[in-house]
């Protein structure tokens, strides 16, 4: 069991402990110079993620056994990621504690391997969830189940797709990559528990598509060049489903007026009523949905007030990053997107 205080107490700030970031054995023995010691173990980072809407000041704690490798505390604003560490760890499994000051924390058992592992913690409004990070080659059994390519020479890696499964056993997804209607590579995985496998994405030309397939369900994504390196897909128990990243869109609902104002707002993607909420808005009143926007795909939004005013905005694919704001004032209705 790993006992450590971590964030709140004693008013620790930005500070690592003095050999946190080294390893445990000597690098010199055997009459080694410096110059000549081997090259060490891979840096390994814990990458925590805010998702809401305040500002959280974090804890990370990287424990073998009974000794502290690692501790390092630090404010993740709202919306943000920051990297705690990249330090220096061995192959092998550690305990890792995910803490914020306010006391949301979570546990997990790190499994190291020689491979590029990571950590991923997402700080949400009720908790932490922390999810262990692989990357492989398209074929990297025995998470790879059998695939094939369909190229002599192999075309340069586009970005990367991230399969994430949160639940508590492996989940099987069928992943392929096309070039119009020729297939370049089509693999089978099999992601573990809690975990998110990261997979080269390779391509020509200026786009290609990317299909997923899971419980007899397949869902497509058009990935030209320029439109992010990273392309996210949740392995759900029933399905697999392309995301705008792994935190979702906020929408804030204001009242820029000097009346009330009712506002009706609706979310819909390919015909299908994502969200829709009726909202009795004082003078000078906001109110905030998190996470209302979350799998990529054709997004409308729908507006309509008691007045008879109504507004559309459509993206394709994904919103813009940051909250979405409806606002409403003397003028009507409108959507827009705060610059981040």
């Amino acid at each position: 069991m790993l006992s450590v205080a971590v964030a709140g107490c004693g008013g620790r700030r930005e500070k690592r402990e003095t050999g946190t970031r080294t390893r445990t054995s000597n690098p010199t023995t055997g009459g080694r110079t410096a110059s000549e010691t081997p090259e060490g173990p891979p840096s390994r980072a814990v990458r925590v993620s805010n998702d809401t809407t305040d500002a959280a000041y974090v804890s990370v704690v990287v424990a073998d056994g009974g000794t502290t490798r690692f501790i390092e505390s630090a404010e993740v604003p709202p919306g943000e990621t920051r990297s705690f560490g990249e330090f220096p760890l061995e192959a092998g499994t550690y305990d890792v504690v995910v803490e914020t000051a306010d006391g949301r924390r979570q546990s997990q058992t790190w499994a190291v391997t020689d491979d590029d592992t990571g950590l991923a913690a997402r700080v949400e409004p009720d908790g932490v969830t922390v999810v262990q990070q692989v990357y492989c080659e398209l074929d990297c059994p025995p998470v790879s189940r059998g695939g094939r390519t369909a190229w002599s020479e192999r075309p340069p890696a586009r970005g990367t797709v991230e399969l994430r499964n949160e639940g508590s056993a492996a989940r099987t997804v069928g992943v392929r990559l096309l070039d119009g209607d020729e297939t370049l590579a089509e693999y089978e995985y099999a992601v573990p528990a809690n975990t998110t496998l990261a997979i080269p994405a390779y391509g020509r030309g200026s786009g290609y598509r990317v299909v997923v397939e899971r419980g007899g369900e397949s869902a497509s994504f058009d990935w030209g060049v320029g439109g992010g390196d990273r392309l996210y897909v949740d392995v759900t128990e029933t399905d697999a489903r392309f995301r705008c990243g792994w935190r979702n869109r906020d929408l804030r609902v204001v009242n820029e007026d000097e009346t009330a104002h009712r506002l009706t707002v609706s979310v819909l993607t390919d015909g299908d009523t994502l969200f829709e909420e009726t909202y009795d808005l004082g003078p000078g009143e906001t109110v905030l949905d998190p996470k209302v926007v979350e799998n990529a795909g054709s997004y409308e939004f729908r507006i309509r007030s008691e007045r008879g005013d109504e507004a559309s905005y459509v993206w394709e694919v994904c919103p813009p990053r940051g909250p979405v704001w409806v606002v409403v004032d003397e003028a009507g209705v409108q959507v827009s997107v705060r610059a981040t």
